[in-house]
């Protein structure tokens, strides 16, 4: 994205650190906060339901009960966005890992 900015605007190579650093600060803004944050959006509901439905294809996960005397092993969802080489999201992914 960085790279794309410079040579678009046609701006000095000496501005480099300060275009990784907008091309951060442009990234992060597009992500969801956390989940509440990414109920909102019907994309990234898609993109979890698109984990979860691979989760069923590849039988790389079963919910059962908890098992006496056991701790659970917590998840969260990551979310991440994928971009075009001018910046804009061209797809937003979720993934369900597990804690620590």
């Amino acid at each position: 994205m960085a790279r794309t900015m410079i040579c678009e605007s046609n701006a000095p190579h000496n501005i480099w650190a300060e275009a990784v650093n907008t091309a951060c600060y442009i990234s992060n803004r597009k992500k969801p906060e956390g989940i509440n944050e990414a109920l909102d959006d019907p994309n990234y509901i898609l993109a979890m339901q698109e984990e979860l439905n691979q989760f069923e294809r590849n039988k790389v996960w079963t919910l059962l009960p908890k098992p006496e005397n056991r701790s659970i092993i917590g998840t969260k969802w990551v979310f991440r966005n994928k971009f075009n080489e001018s910046g804009a999201i061209v797809r937003n992914k979720a993934q369900l890992v597990a804690k620590g």
